[in-house]
C-alpha cells in the first residue's frame, strides 16, 4: 500500500477495503477546493516504512481515492519531512527513507465546521474538541474509577462465539488496545463477553456481562443527584453540546493501587548507591593469604543435599580483596581454605 505524506493534512485516512462495511460517520471532512467528504468509521493499521520500527495508527476511513499519512501521525511519532532531500527521517532511531516526490497539490483535508458558526471563537480557542481521540495523551482531571469488593475474586470461563462474531470481537479488541483504551492484563478477575446488535446493520457492541462482579461490589452510597434538579440549572441555555461525550467512560482511569504499579513507581524513584572508598584494609583470614586451593562458597538456591561449598579451586592471582580463580574472579569473603 502506497501512502501520500500531506503536511498540509490535520488527520489521516484512508480509502474503504472492499469488505469493509461503509457506515456514514458524523464526521465530515474538508478538502482544499471546499470539497466535503463523508467518513465512515475508524480503522486500526500498523506501518513498516523501512525506518526499524512499525508504526500503529488508528486511520479515519473516509471517501478517498488514496490512502493519506497526515500531520496527527506525523507528530506522534515524530517523523519529520525533509523537502530538500525528498526523504521522511524518524527523529527516534535516526534513520531517513528516500521517497518519491509527487506531483500532487496538498489536500489540506480537516474536519469540516460550518461558515458563520456561532460558537466559532470557542473552537479557534479549543481546536481539540473536533480532532480525533487517540486516548494517547494523559487524561487533564483527577477522577478515577474505584470499586470494593467484598470476596475472592470472581471469574467466569469465555463463552463459544461463533466464527463471523468472534473475528469481529478481536478486530475490535485490537482497535481498542491500538487507541490506549485497555491493555493486557493478568487480573484474577474474568467476566465474559456478551455482543449486542447496533442499530447499523450488521454492527455489533461488545459488552460485559458484570453479574458475579456486581453481587460482590460494595455499592457507592453517594447520593446521585435527581435528574429533574440537573434540569433545572440548564434554565437560560440556548447553547447545548455533546463534543466530550464520545466514548466519555474510557476516558476514566483506574487508580493506580495495583502493587506492581507501586513497585514500577517506587523503584523509578530508586538508584545504585556510589561506591564507597575507604582507607581501611579489607580483612582476610591469614590462612587465605598463602593457600593454593580453595573452596567457594554457593549462595544460589541449592538442591537437597548440595554442599554449601564448590571445589578445591586453584588460586591464580590475589589482591587484597579479589582471588582469581581458574573458572572466575569472586571475593575473599565467600572463600573458605582448602587443606590437601
Amino acid at each position: 500500500m502506497s501512502f501520500l505524506i500531506d503536511t498540509g493534512a490535520q488527520l489521516s485516512v484512508v480509502p474503504p477495503s472492499p469488505n469493509f462495511t461503509k457506515t456514514n460517520s458524523s464526521v465530515t471532512l474538508r478538502a482544499a477546493n471546499g470539497t466535503n467528504i463523508k467518513t465512515f468509521g475508524e480503522q486500526s493499521l500498523t506501518l513498516d516504512i523501512g525506518l526499524r520500527r512499525t508504526y500503529q495508527w488508528i486511520f479515519t476511513v473516509a471517501d478517498v481515492k488514496f490512502p493519506i499519512l497526515g500531520t496527527d501521525i506525523l507528530a506522534h511519532y515524530q517523523l519529520i519531512v525533509d523537502l530538500s532531500q525528498r526523504q521522511l527521517s524518524d527523529s527516534t532511531t535516526k534513520l531517513s527513507n528516500r521517497r518519491i516526490v509527487s506531483q500532487l497539490t496538498s489536500t489540506e483535508l480537516r474536519i469540516a465546521v460550518l461558515r458563520d458558526n456561532p460558537i466559532q471563537d470557542i473552537l479557534d480557542k479549543f481546536p481539540s474538541l473536533i480532532q480525533p481521540f487517540t486516548y494517547t495523551e494523559p487524561v487533564k482531571h483527577s477522577i478515577v474509577h474505584r470499586f470494593r469488593t467484598t470476596e475472592q475474586p470472581v471469574y467466569s470461563k469465555p463463552r463459544r462465539l461463533a466464527p463471523d462474531k468472534y473475528k469481529i470481537a478481536r478486530a475490535e479488541f485490537q482497535n481498542m488496545l491500538d487507541l490506549g483504551i485497555i491493555r493486557p492484563s493478568s487480573s484474577p478477575y474474568a467476566s465474559p463477553l456478551h455482543m449486542v446488535t447496533k442499530a447499523q446493520q450488521g454492527a455489533w457492541r461488545l459488552c460485559g456481562d458484570y453479574k458475579r462482579l456486581n453481587s460482590q461490589t460494595v455499592p457507592d452510597k453517594y447520593p446521585v443527584p435527581n435528574l429533574t434538579y440537573f434540569a433545572v440549572t440548564l434554565q437560560g441555555a440556548t447553547v447545548f453540546t455533546k463534543l466530550g461525550l464520545r466514548k466519555a467512560f474510557h476516558q476514566i482511569p483506574e487508580p493506580s493501587s495495583s502493587f506492581i504499579t507501586y513497585f514500577r513507581k517506587k523503584m523509578s524513584s530508586l538508584s545504585f548507591t556510589p561506591t564507597r572508598y575507604t582507607s581501611r584494609d579489607v580483612y582476610v583470614p591469614p590462612s587465605l593469604l598463602e593457600c593454593e586451593y580453595v573452596f567457594v562458597r554457593q549462595d544460589s538456591v541449592r538442591k537437597p543435599l548440595t554442599p554449601h561449598y564448590a571445589g578445591p579451586f586453584h588460586v591464580l592471582a590475589r589482591t587484597d580483596k579479589y582471588y582469581t580463580l581458574h573458572y572466575r574472579l569472586t571475593t575473599a569473603d565467600r572463600l573458605s581454605l582448602s587443606i590437601a
